[in-house]
């Protein structure tokens, strides 16, 4: 599989399928290389890295949202995904989730309800400990909001990533 990347960095350049670009975490290289597999067994037309950057501009550029004032001006998922139908998914991944993030997301749906955005994560926590249910809790939150919550941790293992 063609991929390059110094794999105990965080953030690094990182080439897959012909295409290069700076990833922002390990997850992001992953589901890269994932996607380019899915590509090549014809299970997906193309994907694309940060291909598009929504913006929210006035009237779009919520002064309040949920009694709090957003400072969130755009936002740019993190994968385009072509499907064979032509018909485009986003992707973003995320291995954790923080007010803002949410933010964006929550706007996202509201200011674009016809785009289809998936949330992708590496494991969906068990609920074990308090931390692990507040994550789950987190996570969970965001099925009224995204198209799909997408765990590839099976994925991944069967393609050995991790």
């Amino acid at each position: 599989m063609p991929i390059t990347s110094n794999r105990n960095e965080v953030k690094a350049w990182f080439e897959c399928g012909g295409k290069k670009f700076y990833s922002k975490s390990r997850l992001e290289r992953r589901y890269a290389s994932l996607l380019q597999v899915l590509k090549r067994g014809k299970q997906i037309a193309d994907w694309q890295y940060e291909a598009f950057s929504f913006k929210f501009y006035p009237p779009f550029i919520p002064k309040q949202f949920k009694g709090k004032i957003t400072g969130v001006r755009q936002y740019k998922p993190d994968f385009k995904i072509t499907n064979l139908d032509g018909s485009i998914e986003w992707h973003e991944t995320k291995g954790h989730l923080d007010n803002r993030d949410k933010t964006k997301l929550r706007c996202f749906n509201k200011y674009y309800p016809d785009e289809k955005l998936v949330f992708v994560v590496c494991g969906l926590p068990k609920g074990k400990t308090p931390k692990s249910r507040n994550r789950l809790r987190n996570i969970l939150t965001l099925k009224k909001i995204v198209y799909r919550i997408y765990d590839v941790r099976d994925d991944f293992k069967k393609l050995g990533f991790i």
